[in-house]
């Protein structure tokens, strides 16, 4: 079994139904799995928005939103909307890919710190 796939039914599990998505090169098995398990994505024109629309979706729906983004830059165009949905306490998931592990420190496409980046703009990164 696929990561993606095991993290596409711990989100079913926790009755997931919408993520919020710009698509993007790293993330397209997790995009087929939550396709295999019934969860919609809903697509957005830029990262912040996706944020922005799990932000409201948690807001609306009392339920956590979910945004899944692409790594490096689309990651990096995120960050002001995390701050946002922390500063008002709204519970969210982001999900971000990243450059191959085995490629850390390498200058792999799209490789940046990544946690580093999120750490102050969430709980837990």
């Amino acid at each position: 079994m696929r990561l993606a796939d095991q993290i596409a039914a711990a989100l079913k599990a926790a009755d997931v139904t919408y993520i919020f998505s710009l698509s993007g090169n790293q993330i397209m098995s997790l995009y087929d799995a939550l396709l295999d398990h019934d969860i919609r994505i809903v697509h957005v024109r830029h990262e912040a928005a996706a944020v922005h629309m799990a932000d409201a979706w948690a807001r609306v729906t009392g339920t956590p939103g979910v945004a899944l983004l692409t790594a490096g830059p689309g990651h990096a165009n995120a960050i002001s909307a995390m701050y946002t949905a922390r500063g008002a306490d709204v519970p969210i998931l982001i999900l971000s890919g990243h450059a191959p592990v085995a490629l850390a420190g390498q200058s792999a496409f799209q490789e940046m710190d990544q946690v580093a980046m999120a750490a102050p703009a969430c709980k837990a990164a």
